[in-house]
């Protein structure tokens, strides 16, 4: 028996949001700020204008990888661009439901729930989910991810 439901769509707007949930995680963040610390570091002791220059570079050229690499996976991804899907939550369990296809997942096999200010993702692994945007979930569905979910994917 289905207890919530909810509406989501895949739009490249909220791939992008997908996208940088997971990249912008905090030990993402902490590997990327370890590297530029190592980068100063062997500078500042080689004095080595290579590793400056690196350093100060580092964090643009990821920038820039990122984000070739994030257009090449919605041109792969085009055809599922603008596919609205159900997500259905049931006791033990969630379902994606569209056009092309059927997904039935249960709770404890679900990676990670990550939160953002707007959407909540289920990861299946560790770059694929569903996901939820938080505008068209009812206030119960938000408490039952809240009160219950959290607890039981995030173990």
């Amino acid at each position: 028996m289905i207890l919530y439901s909810t509406n989501t769509i895949t739009s490249k707007e909220e791939l992008n949001k997908f996208n940088n949930a997971l990249l912008f995680s905090p030990k993402y963040i902490l590997l990327i700020v370890a590297l530029e610390a190592s980068l100063f570091t062997s500078y500042f002791m080689l004095k080595e204008r290579f590793f400056l220059i690196y350093a100060i570079l580092f964090p643009f050229i990821l920038y820039g990888a990122i984000r070739f690499t994030i257009n090449n996976k919605y041109k792969k991804e085009a055809k599922f661009l603008g596919i609205e899907s159900i997500i259905n939550f049931y006791e033990d369990s969630i379902e994606q439901v569209n056009q092309y296809a059927s997904t039935k997942i249960p709770y404890k096999d679900l990676y990670k729930l990550i939160e953002t200010k707007t959407n909540y993702y289920f990861l299946t692994g560790t770059n694929t989910g569903f996901n939820i945007i938080k505008a068209n979930c009812s206030p119960e569905l938000i408490d039952y991810i809240e009160n219950n979910l959290k607890n039981i994917i995030n173990h």
